[in-house]
């Protein structure tokens, strides 16, 4: 349990990605260090939350992956990747390791506004910076992408590691 000083409130504002509570192939550290945070907020909002009267608020930015520079060394870091892999590594996983990063440069950024100007996550961030009563989570997305990340996150795990494995062409 964190030390707290009594006679300050506030607000602890986490802002993780949607990659916090779904995963998607290919992004397997990335999704931890989100999952990690989620987690860290969670614990605070109990710890600080109602006895100390701090607020702690995440917000799960979808995707914008286009409104960001975050693909841009994609291309070379997986050329890096390919050419420290041994070759008996190459020779059994090269044909999925290519088309999996071929669709990803293909695919990025789909949902993604083309600019964070007007978007979501920019009303979520003010509404949980200025908010009279804030809401502990935001999902920040245009609202069709959130449905598709609410149904995501209530189907079975079954169901979304099939769907994003054929979406993403992890499967030989």
């Amino acid at each position: 349990m964190l030390h707290v000083d009594k006679s300050i409130a506030g607000r602890i504002i986490t802002v993780t990605s949607i990659n916090g509570v779904i995963t998607y192939p290919g992004l397997s550290v990335y999704c931890a260090t989100k999952f990690g945070l989620e987690g860290f907020s969670n614990v605070l909002r109990q710890e600080l939350g109602q006895q100390h009267g701090i607020r702690v608020i995440t917000i799960r930015p979808g995707d914008f992956a286009r409104a960001t520079s975050i693909m841009a060394q994609h291309q070379r870091l997986a050329q890096e990747m390919w050419d420290e892999m041994p070759a008996d590594q190459q020779s059994e996983e090269g044909e999925l390791f290519h088309r999996y990063h071929e669709n990803t440069l293909k695919n990025y950024g789909l949902t993604s506004p083309p600019s964070i100007e007007g978007s979501q996550l920019l009303q979520d961030i003010k509404e949980a910076v200025l908010g009279i009563k804030p809401k502990d989570t935001y999902l920040s997305a245009a609202f069709t992408h959130r449905i598709v990340y609410n149904i995501m996150m209530t189907l079975p795990r079954k169901w979304t590691d099939y769907v994003l494995a054929k979406g993403y062409k992890t499967h030989a």
